[in-house]
């Protein structure tokens, strides 16, 4: 059963989801269904994002200064999980509780173990972010919609579903942003292939 402060947390996604659509413009029969399909996703990956969230929360062993430990990014059914734990056993914790759950498609486990852990956040990370994607949305090559940039410690992770003839410049872009120290590339590649006539009549 999912708790109160759980269920709000969901309602309040949903809601969010349905005003940016609404203030993006009226929708057409051409792109009604890609953006049906687009607000199933995000509900999907708001609703993962909560159920991980309140498992970690709940768990004594897991326990930290204002719950500054962990952070927790969803993307297209992707999780992962970002921060710092005192002990190797917790790292492992963490893993255990998000696959008992289930309802993901890859679990990337990023937690540092650091016995001196002091769970500040660095002020770079949203700098950092806020720069990739504009250059990224800048970019007539690459389109922003289908992958996530989350940024840790100045350490820059790439999640979603892309291109393979954009996933390199992706990439290309976050590693020259000013003041990124490392690069994760989490994102699943794909090309799209057009059958021709001989393949079809073979």
């Amino acid at each position: 059963m999912m708790t109160i402060k759980l269920k709000r947390t969901l309602i309040v996604g949903l809601l969010t989801l349905l005003l940016s659509g609404c203030l993006g413009g009226v929708w057409t029969g051409a792109n009604l269904f890609y953006d049906r399909h687009r607000i199933f996703k995000k509900t999907t990956d708001i609703t993962l994002a909560a159920k991980v969230g309140h498992a970690i929360k709940i768990e004594p062993s897991l326990d930290c200064p204002s719950n500054r430990c962990f952070e927790i990014a969803t993307f297209h059914g992707d999780v992962l999980l970002l921060g710092e734990v005192q002990t190797q056993v917790q790292k492992n914790k963490a893993t255990q509780i998000i696959m008992a759950l289930g309802g993901y498609r890859h679990l990337y486990n990023y937690i540092q173990v650091n016995p001196q852990a002091t769970y500040e956040t660095n002020v770079n990370d949203h700098w950092i972010t806020t720069k990739i994607r504009s250059q990224v949305v800048a970019n007539s090559e690459i389109d922003p919609q289908p992958f996530k940039v989350i940024t840790h410690d100045q350490v820059v992770y790439l999640m979603g579903d892309v291109l393979d003839s954009q996933e390199d410049l992706i990439i290309d872009v976050a590693k020259e942003t000013e003041r990124v120290q490392k690069v994760v590339n989490l994102l699943q590649s794909y090309s799209l292939k057009h059958k021709t006539k001989d393949s079809d009549s073979a």
